[in-house]
């Protein structure tokens, strides 16, 4: 499976440039670890696999475990772009609690979203 930015798809220049890895991976059609080939005996090349993974025991709110294929962001250059690529390539995961006091324990560094201000909210005070 080859792994790198949509642009890694232009000719010549692409899988030279934006091309991170070339990876053996299982799977098939028909298996949990879906991939998708044509019907081949020899090394070919996938066209896509699991882009995620989610576990949950539904026992326990706080037994979440998820994964993305790459990472959280899709932005070339960010740290972010493939930082989860050795975790989903090892059948590993990121623990995500939904108690509260384990998400401060655990995420310490937390992010406050707000609604942007338009500009005509902004001009009417």
């Amino acid at each position: 499976m080859r792994v790198g930015h949509v642009l890694a798809n232009i000719p010549v220049a692409g899988p030279y440039f934006f091309e991170l890895y070339d990876y053996p991976v299982g799977g098939s059609r028909a298996t949990p670890m879906k991939t998708n080939h044509d019907l081949e005996t020899e090394r070919h090349n996938t066209s896509y696999g699991s882009m995620s993974r989610h576990i949950s025991d539904l026992g326990d709110r706080n037994a979440n475990w998820f994964v993305l294929f790459g990472g959280q962001d899709g932005w070339w250059g960010s740290p972010n772009f493939a930082d989860q690529m050795p975790l989903w390539r090892n059948l590993e995961f990121i623990r995500m609690p939904l108690d509260l006091n384990l998400v401060r324990a655990e995420f310490p560094f937390p992010m406050v979203l707000q609604p942007a201000v338009s500009a005509a909210a902004a001009t009417s005070d």
